[in-house]
């Protein structure tokens, strides 16, 4: 991010942007194969065993998602 050339302000807070916006898309999307996974896990779980299955309180999305 900081080599040595004809970089201007806006170039470099241009790159910021641009990769704060790349790691934000790609956190998002693992977020969402976790959240599949996980889901897909407990499902299968019911399925297999519907008796000593618990359905566990989901907790609220957009709470959790602020800390």
């Amino acid at each position: 991010m900081f080599e040595p050339g004809a970089y201007t302000f806006v170039n470099r807070f241009g790159t910021f942007i641009v990769k704060r916006a790349v790691f934000a898309v790609v956190g998002f999307g693992a977020d969402l194969v976790v959240a599949a996974t996980s889901n897909g896990l407990i499902k299968m779980r019911k399925k297999m065993d519907p008796s000593s299955f618990e359905t566990p309180n989901k907790p609220p999305i957009l709470l959790n998602a602020f800390p």
